[in-house]
């Protein structure tokens, strides 16, 4: 029998019984959670991560979860959030680990459930890096899913990292369009979110135009099917017809002619591609210093907690 033991998996039983343990409510107890929660923040600035959306049905409410959070409100300065989406088993935890150097837990055949939280700062900005639990996936045949996970990433993120294998598909403009209408019945979504289309897999990067003909043509769809509502696609989302960034494979894999066996090395020019998708990122940060809609982590905590 396989036991799968973890500090994240040690630290969601936590969490569990401070959800649930009405005992947990006294004055003693909320100075074990204070305690409990300064040894997690300590955990996270090392890298870990925590499940902020989770159990079954999903939930993110929290006392122990909203006093961790509040310990990072030391850091001053507003957070920013950004997320990553897309299908299930595409590597979005690596894409993070890879580009942000978190430590989001990744192994062969094991998917995230919910929605992982790592918290890093650049130069003097907190960045709250969100993994989502994968989309199109067997466990939620049904679409409800999918789009609360989108809406969810739409409403609360200043950066959403859209990963996708192959080429833009009719599945994930819908995605987008949902999230949008969702966007629009709610007041409380003062976050303009920057989407970026990082596509994996890509076997010929030489032409970049095909992608970028391939989002603007996804724009226009969208803008169509939102004529009615007699809004405009970007003034709810920031969709620039260049924000598709192709990916080659991560890795190659060939037969050693001498031992028969197969062998799996880096490719070169995947570090080059995610220092890249960084560039983007880090410019878009800093041409938007004064990022709104979040004053603190208490205010992170609400909203994230409001939205699902």
């Amino acid at each position: 029998m396989n036991i799968d033991i973890t500090i994240g998996l040690f630290f969601d039983e936590i969490l569990a019984v401070s959800d649930f343990n009405s005992n947990l409510r006294d004055p003693l107890s909320i100075e074990l959670l204070g305690k409990l929660a300064k040894r997690m923040t300590e955990m996270m600035h090392r890298g870990m991560a925590i499940h902020v959306l989770r159990g079954r049905p999903l939930h993110c409410e929290s006392v122990l979860l909203k006093i961790l959070l509040r310990n990072f409100n030391k850091w001053r300065n507003r957070p920013c959030i950004i997320t990553v989406i897309g299908e299930q088993s595409s590597a979005k935890s690596s894409l993070l680990n890879t580009t942000f150097g978190c430590n989001f837990r990744v192994s062969s055949g094991r998917c995230t459930m919910g929605i992982y939280m790592s918290i890093i700062r650049w130069k003097s900005l907190p960045i709250i890096l969100l993994d989502t639990e994968g989309l199109m996936s067997v466990e939620e045949s049904s679409t409800l899913f999918d789009n609360q996970m989108v809406s969810m990433a739409m409403l609360s993120s200043h950066i959403v990292l859209i990963n996708h294998k192959g080429e833009l598909s009719t599945e994930l403009q819908n995605l987008i369009g949902m999230s949008f209408y969702a966007k629009l019945q709610l007041k409380d979504a003062p976050i303009k979110p920057k989407l970026l289309f990082i596509l994996r897999d890509q076997t010929d990067l030489t032409n970049k135009r095909i992608f970028f003909a391939q989002l603007a043509q996804l724009k226009q769809n969208l803008n169509k099917d939102a004529k009615f509502l007699q809004i405009s696609i970007e003034d709810e989302l920031n969709i620039s017809n260049d924000d598709v960034v192709p990916f080659s494979n991560a890795f190659s894999n060939d037969i050693n002619p001498i031992f028969g066996e197969t062998q799996k090395w880096r490719n070169k020019s995947f570090p080059v591609e995610i220092q890249a998708l960084r560039n983007i990122i880090f410019r878009f940060l800093s041409m938007n210093a004064n990022l709104a809609a979040y004053e603190d982590f208490d205010q992170v905590y609400t909203k994230l907690s409001n939205y699902w």
